[in-house]
């Protein structure tokens, strides 16, 4: 990677709480690490139309990981407002053993969210692909 994308990507992760990134991967690095049959951890990915009935049904914990001022003008009804910048230090404040979905405005931070979640021994992570805006898109009901 170039420095210049990496100092754009340090910038972007700034933005969103995240300053103390210790390295990275390329994608060469994680060919080479699956080609040596290495396992890379994963999180199932949905959008807000495939998980709205799930969420319906209750049962998960529903994670928001956008600022409170975001949060403030307009989040899923039910969910939980923890900032990404804060989710390492505030996880032991989370319920054990449910099912985590968690969402961001646009779908940038909640990956590092999920990756995150499952780090920490939360094994069913669903990241909500779309976001926010793909929950307000879809014409889901919104708490203010």
């Amino acid at each position: 990677m170039e420095e210049a994308q990496l100092t754009a990507v340090r910038d972007e992760l700034l933005l969103i709480g995240l300053d103390q990134v210790s390295g990275y991967w390329t994608p060469a690095v994680i060919a080479e690490w699956r080609a040596a049959r290495q396992t890379i951890a994963q999180y199932e990915r949905q959008s807000a139309v495939e998980l709205q009935p799930v969420i319906a049904r209750n049962g998960v914990l529903l994670l928001d990981v956008r600022t409170p001022a975001e949060y403030a003008a307009g989040h899923i009804p039910g969910s939980r407002n923890i900032p990404l910048g804060r989710l390492a230090a505030a996880i032991g404040e989370l319920p054990a053993g449910q099912t985590v979905i968690v969402y961001c405005q646009g779908a940038s931070r909640s990956p590092i969210a999920a990756s995150i979640l499952q780090s920490r021994g939360w094994n069913t992570v669903v990241e909500m692909n779309d976001g926010f805006d793909g929950w307000q898109a879809a014409g889901a009901s919104v708490e203010r």
